[in-house]
């Protein structure tokens, strides 16, 4: 589950908040990752003066059979951070579960653009990634 929550300017589609390993399982194996999480699509009119406040919040589950380290952080891995670089979560046992807060801020684009970020969560001290992708899709478009 997840629920994605933005300044007025924006719209989302809540039919894209899923499960994407199929869509992405090309680029998952790049990343040496077993899945991907879409947290939302977000729809923003370019031109705007000012950047969009945005905050996604999701449940993650250790969903493997070893506990993750102390050093498990979710770390931004492609695309704009939108300021959140990387948190955090600490060791957590196979099946424990907790819920994440990303609070982001999205810039004003001046022309119609969009982008794919991605955090994933990595055990900082190796660099190896120990769980899913979280993925947020942006698009910046005209207004009528």
């Amino acid at each position: 589950m997840s629920l994605l929550s933005f300044g007025i300017e924006a719209q989302d589609d809540p039919a894209a908040c899923g499960d994407a390993t199929e869509e992405l399982k090309d680029q998952l194996q790049t990343c040496d990752v077993q899945s991907a999480w879409r947290v939302g699509r977000v729809f923003i009119p370019a031109g705007l003066s000012c950047d969009v406040p945005a905050c996604a919040k999701f449940i993650l589950k250790n969903s493997s059979d070893i506990t993750w380290p102390q050093s498990t952080c979710i770390v931004n891995v492609s695309g704009d951070a939108y300021g959140f670089h990387q948190m955090p979560l600490g060791s957590w046992q196979p099946g424990e579960v907790a819920e994440v807060v990303m609070d982001l801020r999205i810039p004003c684009k001046p022309e119609p653009t969009g982008q794919r970020s991605a955090w994933a969560i990595v055990d900082i001290a190796t660099g190896r990634a120990i769980g899913p992708l979280v993925l947020l899709e942006v698009f910046w478009q005209r207004t009528q």
